[in-house]
Parts: structure tokens; C-alpha cells; sequence
């Protein structure tokens, strides 16, 4: 974990999971209990934007501590919501429930600002008991995936702790909040697409269950790497990503915009999961949902050249340090380049450029 210059060992991430935890059950109930998340959440990224400020961090150690944060504040707003429902429901039969971080969570990439992209899966179908009311597992695990939602999205005097996205669920907006394993592989062995199978490249159980999840998610993995057409996929990812580009183009941000501009994140990240996709089903290595630990095994396994491999850490790593800087200036989720010449001067600093640099290298 990340340490401020001179503060004590913290161990384990597990640690953080429960001091989270139990800064929240020390509050009281109702909505102090949720400014407690809040504060904490905020103690943290304080004390992890610090450390990165002062050079005392890079990107690699960033990107680590805000994505354990999170997961520590998902777990908190599980055990919460759980607890918040046993009086009127009890449990459920069979306790196996998973919450999948997606996006930058799932790939341990998560930056200041980054939403939370979650999905929600239980084991199998059954009766909660020992409640005043008796109800399915799928209407008991629904009500438990938007109790955890609310939990961290509701904005109280203390903010709100993250923004979160669970559209990225089988189904999309029209699906079940909470979906069992079957439905998952079912999804994902007929009728799944292209994007969606890219979006679980990087998903990855980070709260609930967790003891359970292992061959849910090996299962998922092989349904999602399965031998493909390469030259389809190259075709169809690249036809993706012009749409992409057309639809920025008309909002006329594209060739300010770090993420999803003509050679920005979304590039790098497209290029890594076509890799993925095309050779997964026989390189297990290439099933990590990180996009640097995906590049390294390409390179490993002689996908590419150890140059490209170069350009391609080298570039995101960049590009990533950039979006983290542009937020902290910015104070907001945002991946644009400011277009006033003060905020950018700001934002040169921050990366480390000074007055009168060429922007060849950091001053």
C-alpha cells in the first residue's frame, strides 16, 4: 500500500477492506454511516493524490492505491447493504454473490475521478430465510446490488463516494441487476458482442463472495477468448473504433481529447484487446484484464516487436499520467485538454514541464 514519508506499514490490502468496513460500522445507522464511507474514501485519495504530487508515487503505485480504495469501498457498501436488508429478507440460502469490478477497476487502472463500472452474480437460484419476508434469490440479490449502488452514489453532506456505471451487465440497461453464473455463460456463449466481450476482458470479482469466484470467472474467461476469426476481428474492432472517431468528430473535442482522440488511450487499450481476443483462447497470458500486463505478455509470447511493446508502455503511461494530472487540475472527471492557455500552463506544470520548455521532455 501506499505511505506518506514516514507513516507506519499499513500490510496487507486486506487491511484496508477492513478499516473501511469498520469506520463505517462505527458510525451510526442511516446516513452518518454514509458519510463515514465518504470521509474515508476522501482521506485516501488525498493522501494517494499527495504522495503523487511530490514524486513520492508513479503511475503504476497511483493507479494500485486508487484501485484498492475502491474496492475497499465496495466491500464496505456490500457488508452495509447486506446487513441493511437481513431484517426484512434474512439471507439468502446459498450466500455466493460476486460483484465484478469492469473498466478501470477490473483492470487495477483506476485514476482520480474514474467511475466505478460494476456487475452483479450470484451462484444459483433458491429462497432467502430467516426474515420477516421470504422472497427468490433473484429479487434478493437485485435489491442487494442497488442497495450497494445507492450506498456509494447517494450524495449526502459528505459528497457522494463514486459515480457508478452497471451497464455493462448481459442485457444492458434492460437486464437484471443481479444475474446468476448461468445467465452470464449463457450470455456470453450465445449472444454476446464483440464490445461486450472486450468490456470482460478486464472484469475481476472485487467484492462479496470471493472464495467462489474462481471457476465462475475461468469459465467466463474461456467463453470470451474462444477461437476467432482474426481477420474478422481486426475488421470489426477497427470498424468500432472509426465509430468511435466519427461520433467524437461531430462533438468537435477529438484532437483535444487524451482518451478517446485519434492516438489516445482508447487506442492503445483497442489494439491490446484485439490481441487478447485473437490469441487468448491459446494464450492464457493474454487473459489479464491490466493493458500494461497485457502488452508485456504479448511481447513475451512474440506478438510484438520489443519495440512496438516500448512505444506502446511508454505511450500509455503517458497518456494515462496526462488524464491523471488534466483531473487534478480540472477538479472533475474530464479527459480534454483545456483549451485556455492558463489551465494548460497549469497542467504543463503538473506533469513537470517548465517555463520555455519545448514539450520534448519533463523539465
Amino acid at each position: 500500500l501506499l505511505l506518506l514519508p514516514g507513516q507506519t506499514e499499513r500490510g496487507r490490502p486486506s487491511e484496508l477492506v477492513e478499516e473501511c468496513s469498520s469506520a463505517v460500522a462505527a458510525a451510526p445507522p442511516g446516513s452518518p454511516r454514509l458519510d463515514a464511507l465518504r470521509r474515508f474514501k476522501q482521506a485516501e485519495e488525498f493522501r494517494i493524490g499527495i504522495l503523487d504530487l511530490l514524486g513520492k508515487a508513479d503511475l503504476d503505485d497511483v493507479s494500485r492505491g486508487l484501485t484498492l480504495l475502491s474496492e475497499a469501498c465496495v466491500q464496505a457498501a456490500y457488508r452495509l447493504a447486506r446487513e441493511d436488508l437481513r431484517p426484512q429478507y434474512g439471507l439468502p440460502s446459498s450466500a455466493e454473490f460476486v460483484v465484478l469490478g469492469l473498466g478501470k477497476c477490473g483492470a487495477e487502472e483506476m485514476g482520480y475521478g474514474s467511475d466505478l463500472d460494476l456487475a452483479f452474480a450470484y451462484a444459483q437460484e433458491g429462497t432467502t430465510t430467516g426474515g420477516s419476508q421470504h422472497i427468490s434469490h433473484a429479487e434478493y440479490f437485485g435489491r442487494l446490488a442497488d442497495k450497494v449502488c445507492r450506498v456509494l452514489t447517494t450524495i449526502t453532506k459528505e459528497g457522494t463516494a463514486y459515480r457508478v456505471d452497471i451497464r455493462l451487465r448481459p442485457g444492458g440497461s434492460v437486464g437484471r441487476v443481479a444475474q446468476s453464473f448461468a445467465a452470464f455463460e449463457t450470455h456470453f456463449a450465445r449472444t454476446a458482442e464483440l464490445w461486450e466481450r472486450q468490456a470482460y476482458l478486464r472484469a475481476r470479482p472485487i467484492a462479496g463472495d470471493l472464495d467462489i469466484a474462481e471457476p465462475f470467472m475461468t469459465l467466463l474467461s474461456e467463453l470470451i477468448c474462444r477461437p476467432t476469426s482474426v481477420e474478422s476481428l481486426a475488421a470489426n474492432i477497427t470498424a468500432m473504433r472509426r465509430r468511435m472517431e466519427m461520433e467524437l468528430t461531430k462533438e468537435k473535442t477529438g484532437e483535444r481529447h487524451v482518451k478517446l482522440g485519434s492516438g489516445g488511450i482508447v487506442d492503445i487499450e483497442f489494439i491490446v484487446q484485439f490481441l487478447q481476443l485473437a490469441y487468448g483462447s491459446t494464450l492464457s497470458a493474454m487473459r489479464v484484464g491490466n493493458t500494461l500486463k497485457a502488452v508485456e505478455s504479448a511481447r513475451s509470447a512474440g506478438l510484438i516487436a520489443d519495440s512496438d511493446a516500448v512505444d506502446l508502455s511508454t505511450s500509455y503511461r503517458f497518456l494515462r499520467t496526462v488524464q491523471n494530472r488534466l483531473r487534478a487540475v480540472a477538479d472533475l472527471e474530464t479527459s480534454s485538454l483545456p483549451k485556455d492557455q492558463s489551465r494548460l500552463d497549469r497542467l504543463a506544470r503538473r506533469l513537470g514541464y517548465g517555463a520555455g520548455d519545448d514539450g520534448s521532455s519533463p523539465g
